[in-house]
Formats: C-alpha cells, structure tokens, sequence
C-alpha cells in the first residue's frame, strides 16, 4: 500500500490527521507503529483540539524531524536544515490551502468542545481532513524523493 492510501485509511480508522501523516513514514526512520501513533497523539484537531496548527501539518513536521533532525547539539547544521525543510513545507501547503492553522482550514474554533461535536456530527471532519492528509502526504513524498533531499 502507498504512503497517502496508508495515510487516508489510518485516517479513516478514526485516527487524528497528525498520526495519519506520521504513520505511513514511521518505519522508514526506525519508529514503530505503536510508537508513532503515541508521538502523534496529541497533535489532532490542531494540537490537543486547540485548533492551532493543522494535524497534517504538525505530523508533517514529525516526519522530517525524523527524516533530517539532529539528534546531538553539536549539530547545528542539522537543526538548521531541519527548520529549511520545514520551512518549505509549511510554504508549499499553505500554497495549495492559503492557511497552516486548523480552525482556519475547517472555517471553525473547534476548540469550543461545542462546536467540535457539531463538527464531528456534520462529517466535517471526514469531508475535510483526508484532503489535508492526502496533501501533506504528497508534498512529503516530492521532497523525500528530491534529489539531495536529507534521508
């Protein structure tokens, strides 16, 4: 199975965006599933349901912290093209949907737990957030497979 399949149906098991993203990559960069979907786990509904940063986004993120990130702090470089990398997903996201923060992707605060039931119950979520995961997805897979992309 393909990374954004793999991605949709972890999604579609009621998984958060955040764990959709991480997952398909995770084994890749030494990370089981068990473990990713743990790390990943407060990243939904835009960090712990504050409707901040996008899930798709945040796991993303994640995925090339294990992709490029330093581990040593006598590294700098690493943390530097950690942060470029990042840097240039957030602007080829933000290309295709004009935003990065959870609430403004789905057009509501779903921080107040009133709306988030009225967005569950209206499928907004499941309308929404495949096209955000798929996306993330898809953009991790060009800069992956770029050439002198960090492995």
């Amino acid at each position: 199975m393909d990374e954004k399949q793999q991605a949709l149906d972890t999604f579609a098991a009621k998984n958060n965006c955040s764990q959709s993203v991480l997952l398909p990559f995770a084994q890749r960069y030494g990370v089981s599933e068990g473990q990713a979907l743990q790390i990943a786990a407060g990243f939904g509904a835009g960090i712990g349901q504050m409707a901040e940063t996008c899930g798709a986004v945040t796991g993303a993120c994640m995925v090339l912290g294990l992709m490029a990130g330093q581990q040593h702090p006598q590294n700098p470089e690493l943390k530097q093209e950690t942060y470029r990398l990042v840097g240039e997903f957030a602007r080829r996201f933000r290309e295709q949907f004009g935003e990065l923060k959870c609430r403004d992707l789905l057009g509501l605060d779903i921080s107040d737990a009133n709306i988030y039931q009225q967005a569950r119950e209206s499928g907004l979520f499941e309308n929404l957030c495949p096209l955000y995961v798929g996306a993330a997805v898809e953009i991790l897979l060009d800069m992956i497979e770029k050439p002198g992309a960090a492995r």
